[in-house]
């Protein structure tokens, strides 16, 4: 059975032009609907790969939905950085989030 991409992703993060104090904690989540097998997500910052964050699947109408999330303690090396979540499999990514500013 050939491999099908998920139907959609998307993140939860904060709206453009937000601005943390250093030490601020973060959480930042990217969801996958659909797909088969179920989705892998990864995250990037600045198109570098993070660990592994923390995750979890479950289930919602129109197929199965995988969260991955990522929680950060804010410094400054993350002023000005760009976080991005994609498919393990290539292809789909939900996009950058906001770039972060630090303060």
């Amino acid at each position: 059975v050939p491999a099908d991409p998920p139907e959609a992703i998307w993140l939860e993060a904060p709206p453009p032009n937000s601005s943390f104090r250093a030490g601020t904690r973060l959480r930042l989540a990217c969801h996958a609907r659909g797909g088969h097998p179920a989705p892998r997500l990864k995250w990037t910052k600045d198109g570098r790969a993070l660990p592994e964050g923390l995750g979890g699947a479950g289930a919602e109408a129109g197929g199965p939905l995988v969260t991955r999330e990522l929680l950060l303690t804010l410094g400054p090396a993350d002023n000005g950085a760009t976080y991005a979540c994609r498919h393990g499999g290539g292809g789909a990514g939900a996009g950058a989030s906001p770039r972060l500013t630090v303060l």
